[in-house]
C-alpha cells in the first residue's frame, strides 16, 4: 500500500540522481528533457529533488539548462572534478555536494520513473540501507529480451543479484564509508561493496519495478556485450568460468565433436532452464512469455566477449563515457 502521507506531498524526502553525457545531435535527448521536466512537475509539491550531473557538451548542456531553470527542484550542473576514469562516478561524486536529502536514489538517464514508483522506493528505506529492483521497460525489442534474460540468470545464480544501472542508498551512510575509487568501471558495484563491507543492510526489491526506456543501435548493442564482459572482471570466479567455454569447447571438438555437441547443448540447456526459474520469480511485469527463450544468445555471447575484454585489460582498458577505463573495480 502507498505511504498516504506521502501522497499528500511535503513528506517524501528524496534526491534522484541522474548523471548524464549526451551530444546535440543524440535522438532522445529532447525526450529525457521532456521526462525530467515531467518529474520535476509531479515532484512540485514534495520535498524531492532531481540533481542532474551533466558531463554533456557545452551546447547540450546550455540546451538543457534553459529548459530545466525554471524548475526549483531541478538541480542541473557540470562536474568540476573530473580525476577519475570514470565519468559517471566522477558525476555522482559531485552530485553529493548538490544533494539535499540523505536518501538518494541513482538512475541511468534511460530511466523514466514516476512519482508513484518514487513513494514505494522511499518506503524500503526503511527496510534496507541499499537496495536495488527490476526494470519495466516501455517496449521489449530484442536487444531488452536478451538483457532481461541476463538479469534472470544472474539474480538466481549471484546472491549480489543483477545490477542494472540504479542503486538506492543514504548519502550519510556512503560517506561515512568512503566514496568509492572512481577509477573503476563497474560504478553501482564499487559503491555497493562500499556499503556492504562496511556492514549496511543491502537488499533487492523484487516487488517494485522501475520504469525505462531503451532505444539503442546494433552497435550500441555489441558495445554493451563487451563492456559487461569487462565488468566481470570484478568477478574473478564468474569471469574465469566465462573465459573457460570456448577453451573446453575446442578441446572436445578435436576429441569428438559429439562430445563438443553435447558439452555445449548442456550448458544452453542449464542457462534456459535457470532463465525460466528466473522469469518465473522476477519476471512479474508485463513480458512476453517467451522471454526465457533469449537467455542462449545472452550467455553464449560470453564466452568471445570474455577474451575480448583480456585484450581491452591488456591494451589499457575499454572505452566508457568517451574515457578508457582499465580498472574493473
Amino acid at each position: 500500500m502507498l505511504n498516504w502521507s506521502c501522497e499528500k506531498g511535503r513528506k517524501m524526502k528524496i534526491s534522484v540522481v541522474i548523471p548524464i553525457k549526451l551530444n546535440y545531435i543524440e535522438m532522445h535527448l529532447d525526450e529525457f528533457v521532456s521526462y525530467v521536466t515531467s518529474l520535476g512537475k509531479e515532484l512540485q509539491n514534495d520535498d524531492c529533488q532531481i540533481v542532474i550531473a551533466d558531463e554533456s557538451d557545452k551546447k547540450t548542456y546550455c540546451y538543457m539548462n534553459n529548459r530545466f531553470r525554471q524548475f526549483s527542484n531541478i538541480v542541473h550542473f557540470v562536474p568540476r572534478d573530473r580525476t577519475g576514469d570514470n565519468d559517471k562516478l566522477n558525476g555522482i561524486y559531485a552530485a553529493m555536494d548538490y544533494v539535499k536529502y540523505d536518501r538518494i536514489l541513482l538512475i541511468d538517464d534511460h530511466y523514466r520513473i514516476t512519482r508513484g514508483t518514487l513513494i514505494k522506493v522511499y518506503e524500503y528505506f526503511d527496510k534496507y540501507d541499499c537496495f536495488k529492483m527490476m526494470p519495466k521497460f516501455d517496449r521489449y525489442s530484442c536487444s531488452v529480451l536478451v538483457d532481461m534474460c541476463g538479469m534472470f540468470v544472474v539474480n538466481i545464480l549471484d546472491r549480489r543479484k543483477q545490477y542494472c544501472g540504479h542503486l538506492a542508498f543514504r548519502k550519510e551512510q556512503l560517506m561515512r564509508a568512503g566514496f568509492p575509487n572512481r577509477d573503476a568501471l563497474f560504478d553501482e558495484f564499487v559503491m555497493e561493496e562500499m556499503l556492504r563491507k562496511k556492514g549496511y543492510s543491502i537488499g533487492f526489491v523484487k516487488d517494485i519495478a522501475l520504469e525505462a526506456t531503451q532505444k539503442i543501435s546494433v552497435r550500441k548493442f555489441f558495445e554493451q556485450r563487451i563492456r559487461y564482459a569487462y565488468e566481470n572482471l570484478a568477478f574473478p570466479f564468474r569471469f574465469t568460468l566465462y573465459a573457460l567455454v570456448l577453451p573446453i569447447f575446442l578441446v572436445l571438438l578435436t576429441i569428438s565433436p559429439k562430445l563438443a555437441g553435447l558439452y555445449a547443448g548442456g550448458l544452453t540447456i542449464f542457462v534456459l532452464a535457470v532463465a525460466v526459474i528466473g522469469q518465473l520469480i522476477y519476471g512479474a511485469t508485463p513480458l512476453p512469455a517467451f522471454t526465457f527463450l533469449f537467455s542462449p544468445i545472452w550467455f553464449w555471447f560470453y564466452p568471445f566477449t570474455t577474451w575480448i575484454a583480456v585484450y581491452k585489460y591488456l591494451t589499457g582498458g575499454v572505452w566508457f563515457g568517451g574515457r578508457k577505463v582499465r580498472k574493473s573495480k
